[in-house]
This record gives structure tokens, sequence and C-alpha cells, in this order.
């Protein structure tokens, strides 16, 4: 990543400071809130940003893109979550999740008909008020690099939540984009 893009997401994460409360990194959240409105930003094996709305009391839309650096190539998700156990910030929460995905390898690909979709499970279970455990379980339907696919499809990964401020959370973990630790902010 070159130090002009480094220098923008500081600049983004500094000013997003002032926003309001937070959730999850670029990971899509199982814990997400009917009127949620959120913004991450991930950094690691390359860099990203993701939005979530939620449209419903179950549902929530996403779309997430990722700079990874090569041989994998930029990645992208459309998804949508489907909140089926909702444990509020209590007990577990499970969502469904299914979407559309792509990278630039998909150019080179013996089979660009097909369509490259992701599906699967998103959990979320809270430790303390502060800190909280979230694990996408999400996989690659048709991908046509699959022997390369070490992350699974973008909406996949496992991470680790401390909520810093009430406007702001820190993770640490790996997801689908490549994002080793990111930033979540609620607008």
């Amino acid at each position: 990543m070159s130090v002009r893009c480094k220098v923008a997401v500081i600049s983004i994460s500094l000013t997003l400071l002032v926003a309001k409360s937070a959730t999850a990194s670029m990971l899509p959240p199982a814990d997400f809130k009917p009127t949620s409105r959120t913004v991450g930003i991930g950094l690691g094996y390359g860099g990203g940003v993701a939005v979530d709305l939620g449209i419903e009391r179950n549902l929530s839309a996403g779309i997430s893109f990722g700079y990874l650096a090569a041989p994998i190539g930029n990645r992208f998700d459309l998804r949508l979550l489907y909140q089926f156990v909702n444990g509020e910030s209590k007990s577990l929460t499970i969502a469904g999740i299914i979407g559309l995905w792509a990278d630039t390898g998909f150019a080179d690909s013996p089979f660009p008909f097909l369509p490259p979709l992701e599906g699967g499970f998103a959990l979320s279970y809270p430790i303390t008020p502060q800190l909280i455990t979230r694990l996408n379980l999400v996989v690659p339907l048709f991908s046509p690099r699959r022997p390369f696919d070490i992350f699974g499809g973008p909406a996949a990964g496992v991470e680790l939540g401390y909520r810093l401020r009430p406007n702001l959370e820190g993770t640490i973990g790996l997801n689908g984009q490549g994002n080793l630790i990111g930033l979540r902010f609620h607008i």
C-alpha cells in the first residue's frame, strides 16, 4: 500500500472519531440493529472499506471493497444478512449471509459465466459489554480461483472487537478481505 493511501486511511479514521456508536470492522456483523448505518475500515494484507445498513428488524445489506496485495487482487462483495437469533447484548446472535463477490483474478477464470456466490452464517457473542467475539463461517459457493481462496469469501472471518469509545470499536482478527485490524463507526 502506498504512503498516500496510508495517509488517506489514517485521515479518514481520525475524522470519523466524532461518529456515534460502533460494531464490527469490515466483517459483516451478525449483531446489527434495524437502524444500523455503519462504515468500517480495515488494514492487513491489504486495505478496505465496508458499509452495512439495517433495512428491517432482522435484515441488513452491505457492500465491501478491499485491496489485497498480489497475487490475490482487489475484492468486493454485496451481501444480505438475516438474523435468525437476536441475542442483543447478552447472548449469542446468529445470522445467515448470502451474497455476490468477485476479485480481479476472476478475469483469468476458465468459467467466467458462473456466478461468484458466497453463503454461510455469522455468529456474534458478547464476552463483556465492551468485548465481543465474531465468527463468520462463509464459503465461496463458486470460486474461479478455489486453490488460492485461503481467506474464503470476503464476508468470512473471525475477530475480537473492543469498544474503545461509545462511537468506536477496534478489532483484531482475519477476514476474507485480508484485514488484520479494523475500526467501525456508526454514522
